[in-house]
């Protein structure tokens, strides 16, 4: 199981429900090479459930792109807001399966 660093979130509301954009540094973090995967999108639930697919998942797709920011992911408007409007996500990959987590806000 591979795992990105805290990212940054872009809101893009073209984007269809499941697609996800990142740079291609974070690609190769999550084992990944190609320009694009289909996979089975998780968002917030704990890693165990993930990892044995306990709920349901959305369909989706995640692109390596160089126009995409560095430490940035690129989701949809309706990911985003089903997420709760994160500032900062990571993204987990394994077995064409990404887990979509919010990272908690820091209390400064």
């Amino acid at each position: 199981m591979k795992r990105t660093q805290p990212l940054k979130v872009m809101v893009d509301s073209s984007f269809p429900l499941g697609k996800v954009v990142v740079h291609p540094n974070e690609g190769f973090d999550l084992g990944l090479m190609n320009t694009c995967y289909p996979v089975k999108v998780y968002l917030n639930i704990p890693l165990a459930d993930f990892q044995q697919e306990k709920t349901e998942a959305m369909q989706g797709q995640i692109f390596l792109e160089n126009t995409c920011r560095k430490a940035y992911a690129e989701l949809s408007q309706k990911t985003w807001n089903k997420m709760g409007s994160p500032e900062n996500v990571i993204l987990i990959y394994e077995n064409g399966k990404l887990l979509i987590l919010s990272v908690p806000k820091s209390k400064s």
